[in-house]
């Protein structure tokens, strides 16, 4: 076996066909659609690596522009930032504090950052009946059912294949998201009566987007929230428990059998997927 097919086996950053002088940094790092973003220094020059997290293979490196700063005050800058990759994985850097809270929310992805932004979120309730979030150190506020809204465009924009890292902060993400949802139920039934009833209107409203009227249980709920939770039974707060049937061999090194009673199956659009059960 060739030396750089073992070193990518032990370890995928061993070889990637970097000079000895250049550097990967521990952090900042981050994990978008199952590529890897790192960053690599040589001297005071910084460039972006992005890989592949499945296999180790180098996808792209990209010089970074210091406009003049330290290496140093750059790396500070970059741990503030959101990376967004584009198909031809360039990659663009943008300063969080630069966005107020319901586009930061819109940029961001299964990463730590996001999990920390939503781990950091304090909900409210408007007089006028708005569910909402905010975030320290963000400006504005966004609705609880935007976290929701991002963490299923995700999940679809994955289609249902995650990476161990996405997938294990995918979970607490739905944790935190539910325990938002229910903190907010409370808040609302302690609520003055004009709140209450501006709430109804709000939700009669949006009652009429649902595909199903007639259908959808759970009238208090708004679409999202009701696809979150419900959505004849698919329960989107759940997802990350769920695997497509070839990451299901992967993890457990055996086909789902829902015969043996070792595998619940549930259809999330086109995709059937599977949840082991020990």
């Amino acid at each position: 076996m060739a030396v750089s097919c073992v070193l990518s086996y032990l370890n995928p950053l061993a070889y990637l066909g970097l000079d000895p002088s250049e550097k990967i940094l521990a952090e900042p790092r981050w994990v978008v659609y199952g590529k890897e973003i790192r960053i690599i220094q040589d001297k005071d020059n910084l460039d972006y690596l992005v890989i592949n997290q499945l296999n180790g293979e180098k996808l792209k490196q990209g010089m970074i522009d210091k406009n003049e700063k330290t290496a140093e005050e750059v790396v500070n800058h970059l741990k503030n930032s959101i990376p967004k990759l584009d198909k031809n994985n360039n990659v663009n850097f943008i300063l969080k504090n630069k966005l107020n809270c319901e586009t930061n929310i819109k940029v961001s992805n299964l990463t730590n950052q996001f999990l920390e932004l939503i781990n950091n979120a304090k909900e409210n309730i408007s007089f006028w009946g708005y569910r909402y979030i905010t975030v320290p150190g963000l400006k504005g506020r966004a609705s609880i059912d935007a976290l929701a809204a991002q963490v299923i465009k995700l999940v679809r924009g994955h289609k249902f294949e995650y990476t161990k890292e996405e997938r294990n902060i995918g979970i607490l993400m739905s944790r935190k998201i539910e325990q938002l949802y229910d903190a907010s139920d409370v808040r609302l039934k302690k609520s003055n009566f004009l709140t209450r009833f501006f709430r109804g209107i709000r939700l009669l409203i949006e009652s009429f987007r649902r595909p199903h009227f007639f259908m959808c249980p759970a009238p208090e709920d708004t679409m999202i929230h009701w696809e979150w939770r419900d959505c004849f039974g698919l329960e989107f707060r759940y997802v990350f428990e769920f695997y497509t049937r070839d990451q299901y061999k992967k993890d457990f090194k055996t086909y789902p059998n829902i015969k043996t009673g070792r595998a619940r199956s549930k259809r999330y659009d086109e995709y059937e997927l599977f949840k082991f059960i020990r």
